[in-house]
Protein backbone atom coordinates (compact mmCIF):
# COMPACT_ATOMS: atom_id res chain seq x y z
CA UNK A 1 0.00 0.00 0.00
CA UNK A 2 0.71 3.38 -0.88
CA UNK A 3 0.46 6.79 1.18
CA UNK A 4 -1.63 8.30 -1.89
CA UNK A 5 -4.52 9.55 -0.58
CA UNK A 6 -6.38 10.52 -4.35
CA UNK A 7 -9.65 9.46 -4.91
CA UNK A 8 -10.14 8.10 -9.06
CA UNK A 9 -11.30 11.28 -10.26
CA UNK A 10 -8.42 13.02 -9.43
CA UNK A 11 -6.27 10.33 -10.38
CA UNK A 12 -8.06 10.64 -14.07
CA UNK A 13 -7.28 14.56 -13.58
CA UNK A 14 -3.77 14.39 -13.23
CA UNK A 15 -3.70 11.35 -16.34
CA UNK A 16 -5.58 13.67 -18.57
CA UNK A 17 -2.58 16.47 -18.19
CA UNK A 18 -0.08 13.62 -19.10
CA UNK A 19 -1.80 12.40 -22.51
CA UNK A 20 -4.10 15.40 -23.93
CA UNK A 21 -3.02 14.29 -27.49
CA UNK A 22 -2.64 11.20 -29.36
CA UNK A 23 -1.09 11.99 -32.59
CA UNK A 24 -2.21 9.94 -35.88
CA UNK A 25 -0.10 6.88 -37.68
CA UNK A 26 2.44 7.82 -40.04
CA UNK A 27 0.78 5.68 -42.64
CA UNK A 28 -1.19 7.42 -44.81
CA UNK A 29 -4.51 5.52 -47.04
CA UNK A 30 -3.82 6.37 -50.24
CA UNK A 31 -1.71 9.40 -49.48
CA UNK A 32 -5.22 10.75 -48.77
CA UNK A 33 -5.54 10.47 -44.64
CA UNK A 34 -4.33 9.04 -41.69
CA UNK A 35 -5.83 7.39 -38.57
CA UNK A 36 -5.28 6.58 -34.87
CA UNK A 37 -5.13 3.16 -34.04
CA UNK A 38 -6.07 1.02 -30.85
CA UNK A 39 -2.36 0.09 -30.00
CA UNK A 40 -1.61 4.15 -29.82
CA UNK A 41 -4.11 4.76 -27.31
CA UNK A 42 -3.45 2.38 -25.45
CA UNK A 43 0.16 2.61 -25.09
CA UNK A 44 -0.52 6.43 -24.48
CA UNK A 45 -3.28 5.43 -21.30
CA UNK A 46 -1.76 2.48 -20.31
CA UNK A 47 1.87 4.71 -19.26
CA UNK A 48 -0.21 7.32 -17.26
CA UNK A 49 -2.69 4.63 -15.53
CA UNK A 50 0.85 3.09 -14.16
CA UNK A 51 2.03 6.21 -13.17
CA UNK A 52 -1.20 7.27 -11.49
CA UNK A 53 -2.02 3.72 -10.39
CA UNK A 54 -5.05 3.65 -11.84
CA UNK A 55 -6.29 0.08 -13.06
CA UNK A 56 -8.92 -0.36 -16.14
CA UNK A 57 -10.84 -3.23 -16.33
CA UNK A 58 -13.25 -4.27 -19.73
CA UNK A 59 -16.39 -6.12 -19.49
CA UNK A 60 -18.78 -7.29 -22.11
CA UNK A 61 -22.59 -5.87 -21.38
CA UNK A 62 -23.84 -7.49 -24.93
CA UNK A 63 -23.08 -8.61 -27.81
CA UNK A 64 -24.87 -9.29 -31.07
CA UNK A 65 -23.35 -11.60 -34.08
CA UNK A 66 -24.93 -10.94 -37.98
CA UNK A 67 -23.08 -12.98 -40.38
CA UNK A 68 -19.64 -11.82 -40.42
CA UNK A 69 -20.35 -8.54 -38.36
CA UNK A 70 -19.87 -8.27 -34.50
CA UNK A 71 -21.36 -5.85 -32.35
CA UNK A 72 -20.45 -5.36 -29.05
CA UNK A 73 -21.09 -2.66 -25.75
CA UNK A 74 -18.18 -2.98 -23.50
CA UNK A 75 -17.85 -1.62 -20.03
CA UNK A 76 -14.53 0.09 -19.18
CA UNK A 77 -13.92 0.30 -15.25
CA UNK A 78 -11.59 2.61 -13.61
CA UNK A 79 -10.39 1.45 -10.39
CA UNK A 80 -8.11 3.09 -7.54
CA UNK A 81 -5.65 0.55 -6.80
CA UNK A 82 -5.46 1.93 -3.31
CA UNK A 83 -8.72 2.01 -2.38
CA UNK A 84 -10.65 -0.76 -4.53
CA UNK A 85 -13.82 0.27 -3.95
CA UNK A 86 -13.31 3.68 -5.47
CA UNK A 87 -14.01 3.81 -9.11
CA UNK A 88 -16.04 4.44 -11.78
CA UNK A 89 -17.24 3.06 -15.59
CA UNK A 90 -18.16 4.03 -18.74
CA UNK A 91 -19.80 2.37 -21.79
CA UNK A 92 -18.55 2.25 -25.05
CA UNK A 93 -20.07 0.94 -28.49
CA UNK A 94 -18.03 -0.93 -31.11
CA UNK A 95 -18.34 -3.25 -34.09
CA UNK A 96 -16.04 -5.81 -36.68
CA UNK A 97 -16.39 -7.22 -39.68
CA UNK A 98 -14.49 -9.93 -40.22
CA UNK A 99 -14.44 -13.78 -42.65
CA UNK A 100 -13.16 -15.72 -40.40
CA UNK A 101 -13.01 -15.33 -36.76
CA UNK A 102 -11.42 -12.24 -35.36
CA UNK A 103 -15.09 -10.05 -35.44
CA UNK A 104 -15.43 -10.15 -31.68
CA UNK A 105 -11.72 -8.85 -31.15
CA UNK A 106 -11.92 -6.15 -33.78
CA UNK A 107 -15.25 -5.17 -32.38
CA UNK A 108 -14.18 -4.64 -28.80
CA UNK A 109 -10.93 -3.24 -29.91
CA UNK A 110 -12.77 -0.41 -31.39
CA UNK A 111 -15.25 -0.10 -28.24
CA UNK A 112 -12.15 0.21 -25.99
CA UNK A 113 -10.12 2.91 -28.20
CA UNK A 114 -13.06 4.91 -28.14
CA UNK A 115 -13.57 4.49 -24.26
CA UNK A 116 -10.11 5.63 -23.95
CA UNK A 117 -10.08 8.43 -26.20
CA UNK A 118 -13.43 9.97 -24.36
CA UNK A 119 -12.42 8.91 -21.09
CA UNK A 120 -8.88 10.52 -20.65
CA UNK A 121 -10.73 13.61 -23.62
CA UNK A 122 -7.40 12.92 -26.06
CA UNK A 123 -7.33 14.80 -29.12
CA UNK A 124 -5.97 13.32 -32.57
CA UNK A 125 -5.13 16.55 -34.01
CA UNK A 126 -4.97 17.28 -37.60
CA UNK A 127 -2.48 18.72 -40.08
CA UNK A 128 -2.09 22.29 -39.44
CA UNK A 129 -1.38 23.11 -42.55
CA UNK A 130 -4.62 21.81 -44.09
CA UNK A 131 -6.60 23.69 -41.18
CA UNK A 132 -7.37 26.57 -42.74
CA UNK A 133 -8.59 25.30 -46.14
CA UNK A 134 -12.65 25.86 -46.96
CA UNK A 135 -12.57 22.05 -48.12
CA UNK A 136 -15.78 20.76 -49.80
CA UNK A 137 -15.77 17.24 -50.57
CA UNK A 138 -17.80 15.17 -52.59
CA UNK A 139 -20.83 13.92 -50.06
CA UNK A 140 -20.78 10.52 -51.24
CA UNK A 141 -17.17 10.16 -51.26
CA UNK A 142 -16.89 11.64 -47.73
CA UNK A 143 -19.62 8.73 -46.81
CA UNK A 144 -17.22 6.07 -47.65
CA UNK A 145 -14.28 8.09 -45.98
CA UNK A 146 -16.39 7.95 -43.05
CA UNK A 147 -17.42 4.35 -43.23
CA UNK A 148 -13.28 3.44 -43.34
CA UNK A 149 -12.38 5.60 -39.96
CA UNK A 150 -15.11 4.44 -38.00
CA UNK A 151 -13.79 0.82 -38.95
CA UNK A 152 -11.25 -1.31 -36.42
CA UNK A 153 -7.89 -0.94 -37.38
CA UNK A 154 -7.85 -4.81 -37.95
CA UNK A 155 -10.47 -3.89 -40.68
CA UNK A 156 -9.05 -1.46 -42.26
CA UNK A 157 -5.88 -3.18 -42.69
CA UNK A 158 -7.75 -6.01 -44.59
CA UNK A 159 -9.36 -3.75 -46.89
CA UNK A 160 -6.20 -1.94 -47.86
CA UNK A 161 -4.86 -5.31 -49.17
CA UNK A 162 -7.54 -6.41 -50.83
CA UNK A 163 -7.92 -2.58 -52.12
CA UNK A 164 -3.93 -3.21 -53.49
CA UNK A 165 -5.12 -6.35 -55.24
CA UNK A 166 -7.96 -4.68 -56.71
CA UNK A 167 -6.20 -1.91 -58.20
CA UNK A 168 -3.26 -4.16 -59.51
CA UNK A 169 -5.90 -6.46 -61.10
CA UNK A 170 -7.51 -3.22 -62.57
CA UNK A 171 -4.25 -1.98 -64.04
CA UNK A 172 -3.28 -5.59 -65.57
CA UNK A 173 -6.90 -5.48 -67.40
CA UNK A 174 -6.45 -9.24 -67.27
CA UNK A 175 -8.86 -10.52 -64.43
CA UNK A 176 -12.57 -10.49 -63.76
CA UNK A 177 -13.34 -7.10 -61.54
CA UNK A 178 -16.66 -8.08 -60.88
CA UNK A 179 -16.21 -11.73 -60.24
CA UNK A 180 -13.13 -10.31 -57.38
CA UNK A 181 -15.20 -7.95 -55.93
CA UNK A 182 -18.49 -10.59 -55.91
CA UNK A 183 -16.20 -13.05 -54.44
CA UNK A 184 -14.93 -10.88 -51.29
CA UNK A 185 -18.80 -10.94 -50.03
CA UNK A 186 -18.49 -7.53 -48.39
CA UNK A 187 -21.24 -6.05 -46.60
CA UNK A 188 -22.23 -2.46 -47.77
CA UNK A 189 -20.21 -0.83 -44.63
CA UNK A 190 -17.05 -2.77 -46.29
CA UNK A 191 -18.59 -1.88 -49.90
CA UNK A 192 -18.03 2.04 -48.71
CA UNK A 193 -14.93 1.28 -47.09
CA UNK A 194 -13.46 -0.26 -50.04
CA UNK A 195 -14.61 2.43 -52.32
CA UNK A 196 -12.31 5.09 -50.31
CA UNK A 197 -9.17 3.54 -50.89
CA UNK A 198 -9.87 3.21 -54.23
CA UNK A 199 -8.15 6.16 -57.27
CA UNK A 200 -10.78 7.72 -59.43
CA UNK A 201 -9.57 6.26 -62.60
CA UNK A 202 -9.98 2.16 -60.83
CA UNK A 203 -14.00 3.45 -59.24
CA UNK A 204 -14.35 4.30 -63.05
CA UNK A 205 -13.16 1.57 -65.00
CA UNK A 206 -14.67 -0.69 -62.26
CA UNK A 207 -17.86 1.18 -62.71
CA UNK A 208 -17.25 0.52 -66.34
CA UNK A 209 -16.88 -3.44 -65.73
CA UNK A 210 -20.40 -3.60 -63.61
CA UNK A 211 -22.40 -1.62 -66.40
CA UNK A 212 -20.93 -4.26 -69.18
CA UNK A 213 -21.69 -7.27 -66.98
CA UNK A 214 -25.01 -6.19 -66.55
CA UNK A 215 -25.63 -5.71 -70.24
CA UNK A 216 -24.40 -8.90 -70.91
CA UNK A 217 -26.62 -11.04 -69.00
CA UNK A 218 -30.13 -12.38 -70.62
CA UNK A 219 -32.88 -10.27 -70.39
CA UNK A 220 -35.55 -11.96 -68.00
CA UNK A 221 -39.14 -12.48 -69.71
CA UNK A 222 -41.90 -11.55 -68.19
CA UNK A 223 -44.31 -14.13 -66.06
CA UNK A 224 -47.76 -14.86 -67.35
CA UNK A 225 -48.72 -12.97 -64.29
CA UNK A 226 -46.55 -10.29 -65.31
CA UNK A 227 -48.23 -10.30 -68.62
CA UNK A 228 -51.74 -10.26 -67.09
CA UNK A 229 -51.28 -6.81 -65.29
CA UNK A 230 -50.17 -5.24 -68.25
CA UNK A 231 -53.14 -5.91 -70.31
Amino acid sequence: MTDDTRNIHQRMHDARQEVSYVQKGEKQVNGQYKFVGHDAVTALVRAAMLKHRILSVVDVVSHTQDGNRTEVDVRVTYINIDSPTDRFAVNSLGYGIDPQDKGPGKAMSYAVKYAYLKSFALETGEDIELSNIDHKPNSARQVAVDAFEAMPEDEQKFLQSKATELIALCESDQGDVVGYLDGLHLQTEEKLALWALLPSKIRTQIKKAQEADRASLPKRQPTQAEYASQA
